[in-house]
């Protein structure tokens, strides 16, 4: 492990330049085992955001679709409705009160089917939005975690294509004899797997329930 010698960061490998400041000086450290920092760096931790912001990108669609289906379905009630009032003689006037009370049926359901779509999109959303604005204060006043042995576990019934979605598992010691189990948002963008066999825990101290895991944060 080294140490950013300018802003102090915790890195897992020499990089040429430090990711989060740009210099060159480093000191290399003992890292064996796990290593806790209590105090963040003055500009706060780097952590990588994307997974939650596809995820987020991802469920937009449902909006559109229930747009769609929105405008659909009142073109084809509007011509229904508009058949069954023309229908004004007396051998065909029932057949309009049909046409009209099918138009009026199939758009309350259509309607139900588009703010579901708009339901589902914007519950997801928000949640994504939610967790990115935890782990954004987690970044400036969080604790950091490093070096823990971690497992990879699919998340169940989540696949991307032909590609099964994991999570990292951790098992972190909050305090003695007593461990809690952390597990990260799904990873859609990430190579699950690091040669030093270690992820990162940056966790809220005064709350186990808001924390982030991730391969390397500094």
């Amino acid at each position: 492990m080294y140490i950013c010698e300018y802003c102090g960061r915790y890195l897992k490998k020499k990089y040429d330049k430090c990711p989060a400041c740009g210099s060159t000086a480093f000191k290399k450290v003992q890292n064996i085992g796990e290593v806790v920092i209590k105090e963040p760096p003055k500009d706060g931790y780097k952590v990588n955001l994307k997974n939650f912001k596809y995820e987020k990108k991802g469920h937009r669609p449902g909006t559109i679709i229930g747009l769609w289906v929105l405008g659909f379905g009142l073109v084809f009630c509007s011509i229904f409705a508009y058949v069954g009032l023309k229908a004004s003689d007396e051998n065909t006037r029932w057949f309009g009160y049909i046409f009209v009370a099918f138009a009026v049926f199939a758009f309350i359901s259509i309607l139900k089917t588009a703010f579901t779509f708009f339901r589902e999109s914007k519950k997801i959303i928000q949640g994504s939005n939610k967790d990115i604005n935890k782990v954004k204060y987690l970044a400036k006043n969080g604790m950091l975690v490093k070096n823990l042995k971690y497992q990879i576990k699919p998340v169940k019934g989540m696949i991307q294509g032909d590609k099964t979605i994991y999570k990292i598992q951790v098992i972190y010691e909050i305090e003695k004899g007593k461990t809690k189990c952390f597990e990260s948002e799904p990873k859609y963008l990430t190579a699950l797997g690091r040669d030093d066999g270690t992820v990162d825990l940056l966790v809220d101290p005064n709350d186990y329930s808001n924390y982030f895991v991730d391969f390397e944060i500094y």
